[in-house]
């Protein structure tokens, strides 16, 4: 690789993000951050400048060897931060100074993406979705109420472009499952009008063909894999049964459009 690469990660919440993370940190030369607090404040008002100052200063931190406070637990990248989902200081090997630093938020850069894709020198991004049933039933088994009631009212400090226009009248809906799928919609949407300039991966290709689909972003962010790893396939976690059938058609009257442009069935 030439030159130094900040990387972007992120996606809709619950769509394999931390899985990702996980992989890409695996990256020769890599380092991924998953979730550091200081997004919040430093992006605070759609501030695309606070990015830029916070991979400055943890690449600072990183090269004089101190310890950054990541999901990491035992030494290992924390994959699901359903089942695990807490911050410890760590130590981050790198090579040199050329490391890729990786940063992954959900929403906040979800909310940001028309702005983060547009303005110079900013980060290459990788995003992830994943199938509507399945990631809505996921956000409302979480403990985070703005998942579980589908109100993240908070992006209303960082949302920028279409995301800023739409947002107002998602958080107003009163059905929680069709305001749900407008959360959804909303998201994929987003990734759907950066598509050509970001690099998206399905989460349940990422579990039923890691290989190749680490092998796609290994190309598109120009890094070489970890030989010694071996990624093993299984299959993706299925949520829809947790839905009734009238849930599950509120859901689809709203995504079936967009979600069969990444390849979903509604039926």
């Amino acid at each position: 690789m030439k030159g130094k690469l900040n990387l972007v990660i992120t996606g809709l919440p619950r769509s394999g993000t931390s899985l990702l993370c996980a992989r890409v940190n695996d990256f020769k030369n890599a380092v991924v951050l998953n979730e550091p607090a200081e997004v919040f404040g430093a992006l605070r008002g759609g501030s695309v400048e606070g990015l830029l100052s916070i991979f400055s200063q943890y690449r600072d931190d990183i090269e004089q060897g101190k310890p950054v406070a990541n999901k990491i637990k035992d030494g290992k990248f924390i994959e699901d931060t359903r089942l695990e989902d807490s911050r410890s200081l760590y130590v981050h090997p790198i090579d040199d100074s050329q490391f890729t630093l990786g940063i992954k938020n959900t929403l906040v850069f979800m909310a940001m993406l028309s702005e983060i894709t547009r303005a110079k020198g900013l980060p290459k991004v990788v995003a992830s979705i994943r199938h509507p049933y399945d990631c809505i039933a996921s956000w409302h088994s979480v403990a985070f109420p703005h998942l579980q009631q589908a109100k993240p009212d908070f992006l209303l400090n960082y949302a920028t472009g279409n995301f800023s226009d739409r947002l107002p009248e998602l958080l107003n809906e009163q059905d929680l499952y069709v305001r749900s799928a407008k959360l959804w919609l909303l998201l994929a949407k987003t990734l759907l009008v950066a598509k050509s300039k970001i690099h998206v991966v399905r989460y349940e290709d990422m579990v039923k063909k890691p290989e190749r689909e680490y092998e796609r972003i290994s190309q598109y962010l120009g890094l070489k894999m970890n030989v010694e790893q071996s990624l093993s396939a299984s299959k993706p976690v299925r949520r829809r049964e947790e839905f009734s059938d009238a849930q599950r058609g509120a859901i689809a009257e709203v995504c079936n459009k967009v979600a069969g442009q990444f390849g979903y069935q509604m039926n």
